[in-house]
This record gives C-alpha cells, structure tokens and sequence, in this order.
C-alpha cells in the first residue's frame, strides 16, 4: 500500500512514556450548578483524551454528599442541558474510560467536538438537589502542541527534493490554534493545512501568509474564512491534518509533514535576528519545535532554518537577552537540524541541570554565518504547551500499604509559563494533613509543599517566586520525572492514609508473556508484528539470547517514543507482547528491540482506523 512507502529517519534512544495528550479538569461545586446551590459539598475531576480522540479516562471524587445519581451532561457554563453519560461512583469516586465504542452513550464524534469546546460538565444528584447539587465543567486544562517534520516522502506520490521544514500547531483551551512553520530549500508558490490521514492526499482547509518561506497565524472558529470547525478540530487531534509546501516544479506539493501530537512537553522556537545580542538586521528566520518526553531524559527536535547559509547552529544556555555558552552542536541537512538529544548522548549530553534551564526558558537555538560569526538568528525555547497529571490516590500506593475505603483524585498541571496548578477532592478519610512529598513511586519522603483542605478539598498554585515552599528548579525537575507524590495523612494513618504519584500516562502493552520455553534461543530477534496493518491490537514477538535488560518500544515517524512495552531484565526465551492502539491515531510506527542499551532491530507497522 502507498502508506508503507512513508519513510523517515528517526534516532532510537531509550527513555519513557510520554505524557497523555489532552489534560482536562473539573471543579465541582454548587455555585456551578443552575440556579446555584447553597452546599458544602465539593468535588474534582481529571480527565485525559487519548491522542486518537477516541477514549476519555475518568477519575472524579466527590465529598459532602450522598449522590443519588451522576452524569456528563452536554451544556456550555451557565446552561443546564441533558445527559450524555452516565457515571458509577464507588465510595464516592467514579473511574472509568469513556469509549466512542462503547454500546451505550458513547463518546461521539459530536460529543469530543463539545469536549474539546468546554461544553460537557459533570453533575452530582442528591435527593435534596434532584437536577444536581454540584456541578463542574470540563474544561482543558493547558495547552495541547502537534507539530510536524517536513520532506517529500510523505507526499503522495513522494518528489525527490532536498526541501525540508518544520511546523508547530498551539491548540488552547476552548478550541483555538496558533501556528508557525520554516520551510527551506524550494520557493513555495502555496502553502496550506489539507485533511487526510498520511499517505492520502486531502483538500486544502487553511491557507497561509508566506513571508520569507516562514508562516505564522491563528486559527479560530469564529474566522470568517476557513473557520477551525468541529470537524477540523477533530482531525486536529486525531492527527488528520497535514501542512503541504506547493511549488511551480510540483504544483500538488513538495513537501509535506503530518501534524501529530507532541507525546510530552511540547516547546518551539521562533528565531530570527532580533533576538542576537546586539541584534542582527536579516530576513533570514526559522522555526523550531521540539518535544521533551515524560521522562525528562530526552528532547526530539526539527528546526528548520531559511535565507542563509549557516557555518554552525548550536543549543546555548541563556537567558533571553544574554549571550551564553553552546551546550549542544546541531548538524544541518538541508536547512533543518533534526534529531533526538538524550541524557545518555556520549558528548554534550541532556543533564538534569540543562533539563530544568529548558523548562525555565533558558536555553536558546543560534545559527551563525560567515557575515555573523556570533550568530545571525536566534530563537528562545520556551514552553509551548502544558503537561497534566491526572491523579488517582488510594491506600494501596502507601509504603506500606494501609487497608481503607478512603479515595480521592487530583489535577495537577504544569503550565507553559512554569507554575504548577493543582486541584484535589478526598472522601471517606477526616485529613490531619495533606502534603506534596518527593519520592519516587514505592519509596517514601519528606514534605515539600503543604496543601490545606477545606470540605476535604484543595485548589492553588506553586510558583518558584512563592514565599514558602516555592516550586524550586530542583523540584520542577521532580515533578516531570515522576517524583512527586500527594499524601494525605489521619490520625489513624499519621504516615498517610492515601497517596497518589505525579506521573505521566502509562504504556499500550496489555500483557507480556514467556512461551516456547522447551527450546531457549541463543540469540536475539524481534519477529514483525502480526497482524498487520492492525487494528485495534497487534502481537509482537522477540526472542532474548541471554538475561539482559530489554526494552521494546514504539515511535512515531517524527522519532517521538508514544509507548515503552516492556523495559527490563528478562532471561533468556521468546515472549509475546499484546499492543492496543486505542491510545494512537492512525499512521505508520516503527518498533525497536535492545538489549543492555544497544539497539538489536527495528521493525516497522501501520496502524489503520
């Protein structure tokens, strides 16, 4: 199939699985409600869209009350209107996936359209409140990135070109987009948005303002020409979308890159001469995006560079307005530097303390020429998106466990400009004390920021300009490497009754077994998934030589890891992995086996929805 044809290079390195895409959080209380209720009764939500925009995971606690029923409702704030889903609430707290397979009230098309506009809201019935006695909209909870890698591989059929370019899609809260993409290596006559999945080709949806091969812009519903549409915005985030770069020698584009989801912190950078130190008078310009993977052990980047000829291009670590030391060398192809830059690279690797200069914005791309040996473009690297934790506390996650019925959930986010907001709802449990502690999962520690409950309920925000406590650079780093935890403490449990870890989402891998037992290989191999092109499941097989740490891992054609299915030591045999892709949008992925760090094959699968 023409599909299969899609290739692109991409850098396999070891890390861990992104963050989920769309974050989304709920406040519950009376006041939301219509008319507004008079209650104590509280509650918090946490919601994460899968990146096929297929599946909605729920974690909703609700304190005060006695539900006689729950639901999502499809109404704006300040409308009450109909239910849409039903909710089971056990002890007080409702988990579950809402699928667009499910039998019943599944999440539609039209449903995620209204998820992704802020018009589903969760409502809480009491006998006292039959049309509900707390209420919370769903809201997204920080920006969501996509961006993409330009070539002529993807383009149906592909061109033989040297062009390249990179793009970066912004989606906010409540449905609108910002954009910015560098192509180079070609005089574009058009360039456009156009929907179809890859390796098909689609209409035109958006036009861009091309200006020195650089494009910026937002895209709005409410845009009197080519709107952002429902529709639109779901293919947004199924990955639907593609920029195409049209020219006179192929006037149905030289080169294309599929708009997919950034799977972690997305970041970007828009460079040109102002921002040198002094500033340097050029139409040159470009574009960079980049995403950090939940692990903060490595950043996949694309950066594409257009109207000059760089002698070098760097990563320097400096503030905006400062002129600082390389940290990292680029090597340009063709106009863009494209690549993964990892905590484990042998020279001028990702340290932890480079980690947290990229999140305070400190780090800065230059590219330098003959006529401006100091640079003649640079662009600050800053947060472009947000990164969401939805958190499931319980007793079974404290060491060592406790037994009760007590549960809560929790919203934390980290925002683009740094500063931490979090949101949380116990029940079942009278609190003595309620913390942010830093430990890994299965390990315990002390406190670094206090939370105060009131009606077992917590909303604030942590900054590093706080007073007391503040959210420090080392913490920062904690937190996007998973080790932060919430604890509530009781007098039953002093050492806390129910705890909750900070992390991202978790892995596609359903099971993983041994078979074949009788016979051991003496060497490795990864067999090519079955079936395949697949949907919604595939099995993989590999066969492990000797006891070695393995790792079998997913990417996605821009090199972003989206799922680590199996990341340990495993003795010699042949096993079994079962992959679901309910998590992905459609699309080609490549699959790699290694052992003790050393890549053994990769092997490459289409999914297809």
């Amino acid at each position: 199939m023409r599909r299969l044809l899609l290739f692109v290079t991409i850098v396999l390195l070891i890390a861990s699985v992104g963050f989920a895409q769309i974050h989304f959080t709920a406040r519950m209380d009376g006041a939301q409600e219509v008319p507004p209720v008079t209650t104590t009764a509280t509650g918090t939500g946490a919601f994460v869209l899968n990146a096929a925009g297929t599946a909605l995971s729920y974690n909703i606690t609700i304190n005060g009350l006695t539900i006689t029923a729950a639901h999502f409702h499809n109404g704006a704030a300040g409308a009450a209107a109909g239910v849409v889903k039903s909710l089971t609430f056990v002890n007080n707290t409702a988990s579950g996936v809402w699928s667009s397979t499910d039998a019943t009230q599944p999440l539609t098309d039209s449903l995620l359209s209204e998820l992704l506009r802020g018009r589903l809201y969760v409502n809480a019935h009491t006998s006292a409140n039959p049309g509900g006695e707390i209420r919370g909209q769903v809201l997204q909870a920080a920006p969501a990135g996509f961006f993409a890698r330009m070539d002529g591989s993807q383009e149906v059929p592909p061109t033989s070109t040297t062009a390249t370019g990179s793009v970066f899609v912004v989606l906010a809260p409540g449905g609108s987009a910002t954009f910015r993409g560098t192509f180079t290596g070609l005089a574009p006559t058009a360039a456009h948005f156009h929907s179809a999945v890859p390796g098909v080709s689609g209409g035109v949806v958006k036009g861009f303002t091309l200006a020195n091969n650089t494009v910026s812009g937002t895209w709005t519903p409410g845009d009197a020409s080519q709107p952002l549409t429902d529709a639109l915005l779901r293919d947004l985030v199924r990955g639907k979308l593609y920029a195409n770069a049209h020219s006179s020698a192929n006037p149905g584009g030289e080169i294309r890159g599929q708009v997919l989801p950034a799977i972690g912190i997305g970041l970007t950078a828009t460079i040109d001469g102002s921002q040198e130190v002094p500033p340097v008078t050029t139409t040159a310009s470009g574009t960079g995006a980049f995403v950090l993977n939940a692990s903060g052990s490595q950043l996949t980047y694309s950066i594409s560079f257009n109207g000059l000829t760089p002698t070098a291009a760097h990563f320097h670590n400096g503030a905006a307005g400062v002129a600082s030391d390389v940290v990292k060398s680029l090597t340009i192809v063709n106009g863009t530097a494209a690549g993964v830059w990892s905590s484990t690279d042998a020279t001028q690797p990702f340290t932890d303390s480079l980690l947290v200069e990229l999140l305070r914005g400190r780090l800065y791309v230059n590219a330098h020429t003959s006529a401006n040996p100091g640079g003649e473009i640079r662009g600050q690297v800053l947060m472009a998106s947000g990164a969401g934790f939805a958190v499931k506390l319980d007793g079974s996650q404290e060491v060592p466990p406790v037994t009760t019925n007590a549960s809560g959930t929790a919203s934390v986010v980290l925002h683009p400009n740094g500063t931490v907001s979090y949101d949380e709802t116990v029940t079942g449990i009278t609190p003595s004390a309620a913390h942010f502690h830093n430990a890994a999962a299965g390990a315990t520690a002390g406190v670094v920021r206090n939370t105060t409950l009131t009606n077992n309920t917590v909303s604030g925000t942590w900054s590093s300009s706080d007073a007391t406590q503040p959210l420090t650079d080392a913490l920062l780093r904690e937190l996007v490497k998973g080790r932060l935890y919430l604890n509530v403490h009781s007098s039953t449990n002093p050492g806390g009754e129910i705890r909750g870890q900070v992390v991202g989402s978790t892995g596609l891998a359903t099971a993983v077994e041994r078979i074949g037992q009788s016979e051991l290989p003496s060497a490795y191999r990864l067999e090519q998934n079955y079936p395949n092109p697949f949907n919604p499941s595939t099995i993989i097989t590999f066969e492990v030589g000797k006891t070695s740490r393995v790792a079998l891992q997913v990417y996605n054609v821009i090199g972003q890891l989206v799922a680590s299915l199996v990341d340990g030591v495993k003795e010699p045999g042949v096993y079994r992995v079962s992959m679901q892709s309910a998590a992905l949008p459609s699309g080609v992925y490549f699959y790699s086996l290694s052992a003790d760090g050393a890549n053994i094959q990769t092997r490459k699968m289409l999914l297809l929805r």
